[in-house]
């Protein structure tokens, strides 16, 4: 709120801020979710509404996920989905980023035949990479890529093992970017 010179008390009848976020410079391509999470009893849930401009590409979304929980939340497990609806084999290159920074942490090679689905714990790819998270690491994002082009569905479920149940964190929204001299 500081950054953004808000003075942190309310006036007349507000009782609270709505945060709007733009994408300029990387023309949309960040992205943010909305998650509601209770401390008091850990109960958590993906509240992403998002809104979507005219003419806006959007079919990269289905390629990543994003805030995937690491080996460091051992109470919320992420297990990732993957489903290669073509009709042949595809090569899936999924790189692991962390979240916080964008820093690659490195690429998992996936061969999926045609027409299979596939559900992994995420700490199969802190394997692959022989990557241990620092406890700073909770979340990590995948980008998804393949040859010969994209036939892919992904998303990720965390189990919540306090209440035996999963919550699936895979939709997410872009941050839409503005044309400043548009602006009126």
């Amino acid at each position: 709120m500081s950054a953004a010179g808000v003075s942190g008390t309310f006036t007349g009848n507000d009782d609270g801020y709505s945060i709007y976020l733009e994408d300029p410079q990387n023309r949309g391509n960040n992205s943010f979710q909305h998650v509601i999470y209770n401390n008091d009893n850990a109960f958590f849930e993906n509240a992403s509404m998002c809104t979507y401009l005219h003419n806006e590409s959007y079919e990269a979304i289905n390629q990543i996920l994003i805030n995937v929980h690491t080996s460091t939340l051992a109470n919320f497990l992420a297990f990732i989905y993957i489903h290669n609806y073509y009709t042949a084999t595809v090569s899936y290159t999924a790189t692991i980023t962390d979240a916080r920074n964008g820093q690659v942490i490195g690429s998992v090679k996936m061969d999926l035949p045609p027409n299979t689905s596939y559900t992994v714990p995420f700490s199969y790819f802190e394997q692959q990479l022989n990557w241990v998270p620092r406890a700073n690491q909770e979340h990590a994002n995948i980008i998804f890529t393949s040859t010969p082009g994209y036939y892919a569905i992904v998303g990720q479920m965390i189990y919540n093992s306090r209440f035996g149940s999963y919550v699936n964190m895979t939709h997410f929204c872009a941050i839409n970017h503005y044309d400043p001299a548009n602006i009126q």
